[in-house]
């Protein structure tokens, strides 16, 4: 999950990266559980499931290589600098 060893001992700076991975898959799956079950909307939650699991996989993918991409722009800024 963590790219660089040095931010695990940080779990404020990347709060989000223990949560948010939970969150991708609990939701879409108690949301799907909710409508499949209680609500007796198969075919709606089946498509309502997929489209939020690919978004909600999608918008974690570009934050987190962002936020990446961006610890290593500034790591490297580092190691100019010294």
């Amino acid at each position: 999950m963590y790219p660089d060893i040095k931010d695990r001992d940080d779990p404020a700076k990347h709060a989000a990266a223990h949560w948010l991975p939970d969150l991708i898959w609990v939701v879409p799956a108690g949301l799907y559980a909710l409508g499949y079950y209680l609500l007796d909307l198969r075919g709606w939650m089946l498509a309502l499931f997929t489209a939020m699991s690919i978004a909600a996989t999608t918008c974690f993918s570009f934050y987190f290589f962002a936020s990446y991409r961006e610890r290593r722009a500034k790591a490297r800024k580092q190691e100019r600098a010294s």
